[in-house]
């Protein structure tokens, strides 16, 4: 049964506790909403805008617009309040619902209304008592707003825009529906408002402003607003309220549940309930701009328009002039006026076509990324990349398909978009940390294995795991044996401290591998305390044989050192050291041919090794260093590839199981030695020597034996073999046929 803490370690293994936290901060990250994530998942929403935008027929606003021909005919703006007081007059006698201006007559018009023409008409007696009774432009313009049903405009400001200052004339009246909304509401510092004649004259106030998000769009329109301590509604919601002839509109918070709100549900004005984020703003669903919502405010003025665009209908009086600066940036990609916008959000009300996005939604939308993430981090390391990248593939095409489809169908704003990121980074965390996870594991493998075969090959191996099969090839190879020797003797003197026995075989062979490694060979395997090596495979060396007999001299050189080494330990009687006064011999052989080499052995193990004759010659040279008491052999093969080493010719060799001889040679050195003049002598008298001998001119090659002798000590006992032989034949002449080839009769 498994226990508790494993059965932990399973579930928050597999870098599944780093994805665990990853999701908390992605979850965090989102309810902090910076603006950067917030205008990613805008772009998304105007994605849908584009591909369905709102088609309007029935046009229940009509915009009065101040445009550049309306600017040419009345003069620049701001008009005389008289001209706007005529544009009411004419709008109300046409049956217009409701008037709302999509301005702000924050300064008084200090001009008189004057008649000139009637004043010169009028009696002296009369003249004094008609100038104290002229009227100013703003009486004017306040005396057909009474007549009418008009709104005006105010702008919101934030305290960096205007220092706060209390509301000098109270707006409309809400009523609270579950609680007070003001908590929620978007908070301004100062309303910039009406001059006090013409706000006590008009039916309405309401808020004009157009807060772009973070990327400059227009896309919502706060329906109320906090101004200090008073609720101020939207011009939007007040000609709504004036047109319907109602008192207030209300604000409908939503229901707490376990003593928790979301904030603002909606608006309820004329009748209607208008759904609201939790801010109380509304998303405006866009339609494309068209010039069938306009007339222009001279054509009004001068009464050239006919009364039917009219009659009934909400009017809104704006600009789209671009120097009076109220043009907006839209999700469609271009700008459009200000007021359109107004009367684009009263057709979504009033034909009942609302973007929403509830309170709710962001729940919903934290519960998909929570469970799709936690989804991930259960099965990405359990089923792998594959299978888990198609489900997520799959359930981003769901997300995004339930986004659309509720944009489209429900209305309702749905993001997609983060769960879909959120997901996306658990994902790619997971498969990095299962990357990492497997690229140690291949480390630790690779550091297994390469104790047994050719780091190279396995790194070969970790990169083309096709090549773990059976099967191989024919290579030229240079293959080499290399042996201790008298180990016999050293494991009979050990035989009571193994684990100094072992210790001592690390000790020789660990710098053996070295050098081997260091010349680009392979470790083929160790037989106790032999060691085979080839070159040229896997990875081509052009230079095979020449960096073979650099390994085998390197090894030389190495196992002085380790003799020196145990000398020193002998001499200082180091305890540690646990061995007695040994030195170490070693014969290497060293043979060049075509072998085959690959995976080799059967189904259940192979190994990557070589085989064929020049593997058998190899090791038969080794054995022959023990009987010519030279170090390392190499074959005539080798020596043709590798001339410019130090190497005498030794003998011609038949071994075991061969009918034809071999030249072998005994490797003394690399080039330096070979360009020595000593050498030079030596090698001379030496091929003198071997003329001599297979000429059987036995005492030619006795005397030439005492000439190389003292040339170099290391050849001491081939002489002395060579001796032997001659004073054998002398006894039994070989004959005339002899080919002077020694065949050896053991392995």
């Amino acid at each position: 049964m498994i226990s508790v803490s494993a059965w932990f370690r399973r579930i928050i293994g597999r870098g599944r506790a780093v994805g665990f936290l990853v999701l908390a901060g992605l979850l965090v990250f989102r309810v902090w909403d910076p603006q950067p994530l917030q205008a990613l998942r805008l772009k998304f929403f105007d994605v849908f805008q584009q591909w369905l935008p709102r088609e309007e027929t029935g046009f229940p606003v009509t915009i009065v617009d101040i445009d550049e021909a309306s600017l040419a005919q009345l003069g620049q703006w701001p008009w005389s309040r008289s001209v706007l007081a005529s544009l009411v007059n004419r709008l109300h006698q046409d049956g217009a619902a409701a008037i709302a201006f999509d301005v702000v007559f924050a300064e008084p018009d200090r001009t008189l209304s004057v008649d000139p023409l009637r004043l010169l008409q009028l009696p002296a007696s009369d003249l004094k008592q008609a100038l104290i009774n002229l009227e100013t432009n703003d009486a004017v313009f306040a005396n057909s707003m009474r007549d009418a049903r008009v709104v005006l405009g105010e702008i919101a400001l934030s305290s960096g825009e205007r220092a706060a200052a209390p509301l000098r004339d109270l707006p409309t009246t809400a009523a609270h529906i579950n609680g007070d909304p003001s908590p929620y509401l978007n908070h301004f510092a100062s309303l910039v408002e009406n001059i006090p004649e013409l706000a006590a004259a008009a039916a309405g106030r309401g808020s004009i402003s157009l807060a772009p998000d973070v990327d400059g769009i227009v896309r919502w329109v706060p329906l109320v607003v906090r101004v200090g301590d008073s609720i101020v509604p939207s011009l939007d919601v007040e000609i709504l309220r004036v047109a319907a002839r109602q008192k207030n509109y209300a604000i409908e918070t939503e229901r707490k549940f376990g003593g928790i709100t979301t904030g603002i549900a909606s608006i309820k004005a004329a009748g209607v309930r208008i759904p609201t984020d939790g801010r109380g703003v509304f998303f405006v669903r866009y339609g494309h701009h068209d010039r069938a919502r306009f007339v222009s405010a001279a054509d009004v003025v001068a009464g050239h328009v006919d009364s039917s665009r009219f009659l009934g209908k909400i009017v809104l009086v704006g600009t789209s002039a671009g120097g009076l600066n109220d043009l907006r940036a839209t999700p469609f990609g271009y700008n459009m006026p200000g007021v359109e916008i107004h009367a684009q959000l009263l057709e979504n009300i009033l034909g009942g076509d609302y973007l929403s996005r509830p309170g709710y939604m962001l729940g919903v939308e934290l519960f998909i990324a929570a469970f799709g993430g936690l989804l991930l981090i259960g099965l990405v390391p359990m089923i792998g990349a594959r299978w888990t990248i198609g489900l997520h593939a799959l359930a981003t095409a769901a997300l995004f398909g339930g986004s659309f489809y509720s944009f489209a169908h429900l209305s309702a704003l749905f993001d997609w978009s983060y769960p879909v990121i959120s997901g996306t980074v658990i994902y790619l965390l997971l498969i990095y940390m299962k990357y990492v996870l497997t690229e140690r594991q291949r480390r630790q493998v690779i550091a297994t294995f390469q104790q047994y075969l050719s780091p190279v090959y396995v790194e070969r191996l970790a990169r083309d795991p096709d090549r773990l099969r059976l099967g191989g090839e024919i290579k030229t190879m240079t293959v080499m044996f290399a042996d201790m020797r008298n180990f016999t003797g050293i494991s009979e003197r050990l035989r009571h401290d193994p684990q100094a026995l072992t210790g001592l075989i690390n000790r020789f062979l660990t710098p053996m591998t070295e050098a081997v490694l260091q010349e680009s060979g392979t470790i083929d395997k160790y037989i106790g305390d032999s060691m085979m090596a080839f070159w040229n495979a896997p990875l081509d060396v052009v230079d095979h044989a020449a960096q073979a007999c650099a390994a085998a001299l390197a090894m030389t050189g190495a196992l002085d050192a380790l003799n020196h080494d145990l000398r020193s330990e002998a001499e200082v009687g180091a305890a540690s050291a646990g061995v007695p006064v040994l030195t170490l011999g070693m014969g290497v052989g060293i043979n060049t041919g075509d072998c085959l080499v690959g995976n080799l052995g059967s189904v259940h193990r192979f190994n990557y090794s070589v085989l064929g004759d020049p593997v058998n010659l190899a090791s038969r040279l080794e054995s022959l260093t023990k009987l010519y008491g030279v170090g390392i052999l190499i074959s005539g093969s080798t020596h043709a590839l590798a001339p410019g080493f130090a190497a005498l010719e030794v003998d011609l060799v038949a071994v075991v199981g061969k009918q034809d001889a071999v030249r072998v040679y005994g490797l003394l050195g690399g080039p330096g030695l070979a360009a020595t003049e000593a050498f030079r002598h030596l090698q001379d008298a030496h091929g003198k020597f071997l003329a001599a001998y297979r000429h059987q001119d036995w005492p030619a090659a006795l005397a030439l034996i005492e000439e190389c002798r003292p040339l170099d000590e290391r050849l001491d006992r081939l002489y002395w073999l060579y001796a032997g032989r001659i004073a054998f034949f002398e006894r039994n002449p070989p004959g005339s046929d002899w080919d002077g080839v020694f065949r050896a009769e053991t392995k």
